[in-house]
C-alpha cells in the first residue's frame, strides 16, 4: 500500500513538469522478467481492454522519466487475416502464409500521466520504440520485422500519435473478433486499421514473387492455403455449369453444361469429333441422358441427345480461355502438389485452322508428376511461344517456389526474370545457339573433352536400346552467367546404342547445356537429372504423343473450336492419370481404357466431387 502511495506521489509531481523536460529526459527500454507482473498488473487495471494477454511471439516496452514509468506498449503477432492490409500489400495467401511472421501487431499502449498536459508524450515514446524494434525482435526472436500494425478504437481515442509517427490509416475493420480456430464472433466494435513499413517499400518487398537472400530464410516452410477457392472444387458437370452461354435463350433445346457433359462423356469413350459426339450420345439410355442434365422433351416425350450441328454451335461460341481455365483449376484441385514442376512446351493443331490459314498453336503448361495439362494458351498469329508465356503462368496459382523447366526457345531474359523475381519460382531451360553468349560460356566452363561426370547412370536397356546419361554442373552467378537469377550451369551427355536381335546396330551421342535458377544445394545431380528428362517425358511422350496417337488429334479435321476440343483431350488424359492405382488395373494405357470405359463409369467420373 505504502509503494502506490509512494508511486502516486510521484506521479503528481511528474504532471507538474514542463513537457519538453519530460520528453527530452525520456528512455525506452524492455521489461525485465522481474518486472512482468507489475507490468501485467498496470495493463488490465488501466488500460481499456483490461487484459495483459498477448498472443505469440512479442515484446513488452516502458518508457521511464527518472525510473519512473510514463508508458507501457507492447509488440505481439500481427492478425491472421485482414482484407484491409491484404488488399494494400497485394500478397497472395500463400506469401501471407510464409511471411506474415514479418508483420508485428501493436497490441497495447498505455499512456500513464494525464495526457492533456503532454499531448506529444505517446507520439514521442512510439517514435523511439519504432527505432529499435526491428533490431530488439531479432535478438529476442531471430527474424526481422518489416511492418507494424496497430488498431485504433476511435470510440475512445483518434489515433494521432499514429499519424504523427508516419502511420498509414487504411480502413475500418469489419467488428469481428476471433473466438476459436476458424471461427469468428461478431463484437459489434470496429476498429481504425492503422500500418507503417519499418523499412522502405515494405510493402512492395512482401509481395515480391522471392524474397531477398537475407529475408527469405525467415519465410515459413508451409505450402499455405490451397490457392483454389471451394467453389472450384466441384465436380465436373458443376464446372460446366458455371460456364456463360452466349447462344440466345429463345428456342434452346439443350443447356450449354449438359452438352458439354455429354461431349466429355463421348470423348472419355473415344469419340473425337462433332458426328461422333452424336453417334456416341445415341446410344445413351433415357436414364444416363437424365443423369448429364438433358430437358424432357414434351412433343417426343423422351429425352433426346444432341446432333452434331448442336455440338458444333456450342463449341463455336465457347470462351475457349475460361473453359480451359476452369478446367485446369480443377484438375489442379485434385492434386494440388503436382505444381511443383511445370513443363512449357508448344503445340501445334494441325487439323486446325486460324484466320491466316495457318494450323493453331498451343503453349501448355505440363506437371512432371501425372503429366497434366494445367493450362494452355493460344499463339497469336505473327508471333511465337515467347510473349505467351507470361499470360500462361499468370494463370496458374501458387506457382512460389516451383520449378518451371522449357526448351532453349525460352532461355530469354525478361522470361528468366517474370519467373525468379515476378513468380518467386525457379527456372531450367535449355541452352542453343539462340543464346549464343551464354551458351559459350557454359561450354568455356564445362567443355567436352575435358567431361567429368558428377552422376553416371550407367547403360541402361529399355525400348530396344542402350542408354547411358551422364551430368556434370558447375555453380556461376547471374553476372558471369549472362542470365537473369541463373546460378548453374549443367552439362548432359548421352549416349545411345540401337539393338536389333542383340547387336548394336547404331550409336548416337548428345552433349547439350541447360541454364537453372537452382542452387547447387537444392538438388543432388541425379535429381537434377530427374528433372531434365522428366521434361521430355512430360511434354512429348504424356502430352504430345498420347494426345496425336491416343486420341487422334491431329487426325481430327475439326477446324473451328479446335481449342476447346484440346482442352476436353487434356481433361480425358488427366482423368485417366487420376485414376487410383492406374498401373494396377488391366487397361494401363490410355486407349485400351477408352475401349473398357462405359457411360456409367464416365458418368461417375464427371461427377465425382472435386
Amino acid at each position: 500500500m505504502r509503494t502506490g502511495l509512494w508511486q502516486d506521489r510521484r506521479m503528481t509531481m511528474l504532471n507538474h513538469k514542463p513537457e519538453s523536460e519530460v520528453l527530452r529526459r525520456i528512455t525506452v527500454r524492455l521489461v525485465l522478467p522481474e518486472e512482468r507482473e507489475r507490468f501485467d498488473l498496470l495493463l488490465e487495471k488501466e488500460h481499456y481492454l483490461h487484459s495483459a494477454r498477448l498472443g505469440g511471439q512479442a515484446l513488452r516496452y516502458v518508457a521511464e522519466v527518472d525510473e519512473e514509468w510514463v508508458v507501457l506498449i507492447c509488440f505481439s503477432a500481427p492478425a491472421l487475416h485482414l482484407k484491409a492490409r491484404e488488399k494494400w500489400i497485394k500478397w497472395s495467401p500463400r506469401q501471407r502464409a510464409r511471411r506474415l511472421c514479418l508483420v508485428v501487431n501493436n497490441s497495447r499502449f498505455l499512456v500513464l500521466p494525464e495526457r492533456h498536459r503532454y499531448p506529444n508524450l505517446a507520439s514521442h515514446v512510439l517514435a523511439l520504440c519504432l527505432k529499435r524494434l526491428d533490431a530488439d525482435w531479432q535478438e529476442q526472436w531471430g527474424h526481422p520485422v518489416l511492418l507494424v500494425e496497430s488498431f485504433v478504437d476511435e470510440s475512445q481515442y483518434r489515433g494521432t500519435c499514429y499519424r504523427a509517427c508516419g502511420f498509414k490509416e487504411l480502413g475500418v475493420t469489419a467488428g469481428y473478433g476471433r473466438s476459436s480456430r476458424d471461427f469468428y464472433l461478431e463484437h459489434g466494435q470496429p476498429k481504425t486499421l492503422y500500418v507503417r513499413e519499418l523499412r522502405p517499400g515494405a510493402a512492395a518487398l512482401l509481395r515480391r514473387g522471392r524474397l531477398p537472400a537475407g529475408l527469405a530464410e525467415h519465410e515459413e516452410r508451409i505450402t499455405g492455403p490451397c490457392p483454389l477457392r471451394a467453389g472450384e472444387l466441384n465436380s465436373l458437370v458443376e464446372v460446366f455449369a458455371q460456364l456463360g452461354d452466349p447462344r440466345r435463350g429463345h428456342g434452346l433445346r439443350h443447356p450449354q453444361p449438359f452438352v458439354l457433359a455429354c461431349a466429355a462423356t463421348a470423348m472419355l469413350l473415344g469419340a473425337g469429333g462433332y458426328q461422333a459426339f452424336e453417334d456416341e450420345c445415341s446410344k445413351f439410355t433415357q436414364r444416363q441422358l437424365r443423369a448429364l442434365g438433358c430437358r424432357w422433351d414434351e412433343k417426343k416425350q423422351r429425352y433426346v441427345p444432341p446432333s452434331d450441328t448442336t455440338f458444333f454451335r456450342v463449341f463455336s461460341h465457347l470462351d475457349a480461355a475460361d473453359f480451359e481455365l476452369r478446367l485446369g483449376q480443377w484438375m489442379m484441385g485434385q492434386e494440388p502438389e503436382v505444381l511443383a514442376r511445370l513443363a512449357i512446351d508448344g503445340k501445334c493443331l494441325r487439323g486446325s485452322g486460324r484466320t491466316d490459314g495457318k494450323p493453331l498453336q498451343l503453349l501448355s503448361a505440363v506437371t512432371h508428376r501425372l503429366r497434366l495439362t494445367v493450362g494452355q494458351v493460344p499463339i497469336q498469329e505473327k508471333s511465337n511461344e515467347i510473349p505467351a508465356l507470361k499470360p500462361l503462368l499468370r494463370q496458374l496459382p501458387g506457382l512460389e517456389g516451383s520449378l518451371v523447366t522449357a526448351d532453349a526457345l525460352h532461355c530469354q531474359q525478361e522470361s528468366a526474370r517474370f519467373i525468379t523475381q515476378d513468380l518467386g519460382a525457379d527456372y531450367l531451360f535449355g541452352l542453343k545457339g539462340n543464346q549464343s553468349g551464354i551458351l559459350e560460356r557454359a561450354q568455356i566452363r564445362l567443355p567436352q573433352p575435358f567431361f567429368s561426370a558428377e552422376y553416371d547412370t550407367g547403360w541402361i536397356k529399355d525400348h530396344g536400346r542402350l542408354a547411358r546419361w551422364r551430368l556434370a554442373r558447375v555453380a556461376v552467378d547471374p553476372e558471369t552467367a549472362g542470365l537473369c537469377g541463373c546460378y548453374q550451369f549443367v552439362a548432359v551427355w548421352r549416349d545411345r546404342q540401337e539393338l536389333r536381335q542383340g547387336k548394336v546396330v547404331a550409336i548416337s551421342e548428345e552433349y547439350s547445356f541447360y541454364a537453372t535458377s537452382l542452387d547447387r544445394d537444392q538438388h543432388s545431380a541425379p535429381v537434377l537429372l530427374e528433372i531434365i528428362r522428366g521434361h521430355w517425358d512430360a511434354c512429348e511422350i504424356g502430352a504430345h504423343y498420347r494426345r496425336d496417337v491416343s486420341l487422334g488429334e491431329d487426325a481430327c479435321r475439326v477446324r473451328q473450336a479446335a481449342q476447346p476440343l484440346a482442352t476436353l483431350r487434356n481433361l480425358v488424359l488427366g482423368l485417366f492419370e487420376l485414376q487410383p492405382r492406374r498401373a494396377d488395373k488391366p487397361a494401363a494405357w490410355v486407349p485400351g481404357w477408352q475401349r473398357r470405359m462405359t457411360v456409367s463409369q464416365a458418368l461417375k467420373l464427371l461427377r465425382q466431387p472435386g
